[in-house]
């Protein structure tokens, strides 16, 4: 999926799985959603190699959000200067010092 437009990058991403589809809307745009029906929020990710979703900006998809597994007690965030979204359980996780991580509930 290639997103064209300002603003919409992974930064104000928001993931809402309703039933067995995955609602893609974002922070402070109106009007955008992408329905990905029969389809987990678990299923989603951005590795550079087979990517999803292709922000508006970059030329090449990169990994630039993590999802949580539904049963992922993790403390730490995977990767620096990106977007986690976490899953349903009481989470209890950190990012990184002195950058620019982004920290999403699901819940």
């Amino acid at each position: 999926m290639q997103l064209l437009k300002y603003p919409l990058t992974a930064r104000n991403l928001l993931l809402t799985q309703n039933s067995n589809n995955l609602e893609i809307t974002f922070e402070g745009v109106v009007h955008e959603k992408v329905i990905l029906q029969n389809f987990a929020v678990e299923k989603l990710d951005n590795l550079s190699a087979v990517g999803n979703i292709l922000f508006n900006g970059p030329i090449t998809i990169s990994d630039s959000f993590d999802i949580l597994k539904a049963n992922s007690t993790q403390s730490t965030i995977f990767n620096k200067n990106t977007v986690t979204f976490l899953n349903d359980l009481k989470n209890n996780i950190n990012g990184f010092d002195n950058l620019a991580d982004v920290i999403n509930g699901q819940g």
